[in-house]
């Protein structure tokens, strides 16, 4: 296994995130661009990213809701 996939990215673009979640790339600029997203980015010089901490963070959270819904 090579370095690189072994560390963990910490930083994702809309792209990455698209790929990672249930939204596609221009449904999240829409989001983002309406406050709506779920998730507050980050600015890395003009680029948008997300802390993956914060993705987890919402994943486990939608987890939790979705199982006190079914209870």
């Amino acid at each position: 296994m090579k370095v690189t996939e072994q560390i963990k990215k910490r930083f994702y673009t809309i792209n990455d995130v698209a790929e990672w979640g249930p939204w596609a790339p221009q449904t999240i600029r829409n989001l983002l661009s309406s406050g709506t997203f779920p998730i507050k980015p980050k600015r890395i010089g003009r680029k948008v990213v997300f802390d993956i901490k914060d993705l987890e963070t919402w994943a486990d959270n939608l987890s939790e809701d979705y199982q006190e819904a079914e209870a």
